[in-house]
This record gives C-alpha cells, sequence and structure tokens, in this order.
C-alpha cells in the first residue's frame, strides 16, 4: 500500500509541476520564459519524494551535498566545450575524466557544513562561469 501512495503521490506532483510550468511559462515574456523553466522543480521534487520515503532529516542531508554537487557538472560541461576543439571524443573522455575526480573528491572528503558546500566546494562553478563568458565573449565571438 505504501508503494501505491508513493506512486499516486509521485505522479500527481510530477504531473502538476510539469503542467505548472509549461502553463506559467507559455504566457510570459521571453526572458522570463526561460527563468521559469530553469527553476530546479526536480531537484524540489526530490526532496519531497526523499521526505516521503525516508525521513525529513534524510532531507537536510541531501540538501547540504547540492551545491558541492553541482560543481562537478559544471566543470563538466566547460571541460567539454573547451575540448570540443580537438574532436568528440577527447571532449567527453576528457570531461567525464574530470567530473569522475572531482566526484571522487567529494565522496571523500563531503562537506561539513552548508556553509563549507555552498562557498568551498561550489567555487570551481565561479571559475567555470568566468571560463564561459571568457570563452563565448573574447574568443570564440566573431571578429568584427
Amino acid at each position: 500500500m505504501l508503494f501505491e501512495l508513493q506512486l499516486f503521490i509521485s505522479f500527481l506532483a510530477g504531473g502538476l509541476a510539469i503542467a505548472l510550468t509549461s502553463l506559467l511559462a507559455e504566457r510570459t515574456h521571453g526572458f522570463w520564459r526561460s527563468v521559469i523553466l530553469t527553476v530546479p522543480t526536480t531537484l524540489a521534487l526530490g526532496f519531497l519524494f526523499i521526505g516521503i520515503t525516508k525521513t525529513p532529516g534524510d532531507v537536510t542531508q541531501a540538501a547540504l551535498m547540492v551545491p558541492a554537487g553541482l560543481a562537478p557538472s559544471y566543470v563538466f560541461v566547460v571541460t567539454f566545450a573547451i575540448l570540443t576543439r580537438f574532436n568528440f571524443l577527447t571532449a567527453i573522455v576528457g570531461g567525464f575524466a574530470l567530473w569522475t575526480l572531482l566526484a571522487a573528491v567529494l565522496i571523500v572528503y563531503p562537506p561539513a557544513s552548508y556553509l563549507t558546500s555552498t562557498f568551498l566546494y561550489s567555487l570551481p562553478m565561479v571559475f567555470v562561469m568566468y571560463a564561459i563568458y571568457y570563452l563565448t565573449q573574447k574568443r570564440l565571438a566573431p571578429k568584427v
């Protein structure tokens, strides 16, 4: 019975979240549409289901890892973008290799507090954002 209840709540919450987000995005202007569609609803739904299937304490443990867990993914994206200049295989292997290394560091040295997770482990994201800006604005922009 518990499984069926969890399945029903998952279907209802997921369907409602997607439907409301899509409905709201259809009725807004271009810039706000992109903001609405990039809101991390999947993350919120994940926390909801962790709270339903486990305990609220497990949700706080999961939330502690979120900022730190985003860093390897951001670094993968920028590494992949940089290495595509060579070829696709180099880009995918290099991106996954660096992602695996950073994820392993995160597993061995998990953040002790939300402050550490946000500022120390998310520091690579600052450099990634700068690298993306630099690549798109300075190096890859067409010469005028």
